[in-house]
């Protein structure tokens, strides 16, 4: 286990998709990956998105949110519907 990097990966209908954050010197990155290519990367803490579209054209969207302290929250929607929550840390 990392307090400076934090890696989510899973299955969404035959698709690997991975969520990806690394400690940096002022705000962490954020990468969306979806079958091992980036689509969506910010630096930033706080609540924002991160999107891409999957193979046959659905949306998914990584909605992240990070407090002050290093707790993360993510909720993941494929066209809008709940696929994962996921939780952890990152400082």
């Amino acid at each position: 286990m990392s307090l400076t990097s934090k890696q989510y990966g899973f299955d969404v209908g035959g698709t690997w998709v991975e969520i990806r954050g690394v400690t940096k010197a002022t705000n962490p990155e954020w990468s969306l990956v979806i079958d091992d290519e980036v689509v969506d990367s910010q630096k930033k803490t706080g609540e924002f998105a991160l999107s891409g579209e999957l193979p046959g054209g659905k949306m998914l969207t990584a909605h992240i949110d990070q407090g002050s302290l290093g707790n993360v929250d993510v909720l993941v929607t494929v066209d809008g519907v709940r696929v994962q929550k996921l939780s952890g840390f990152l400082l």
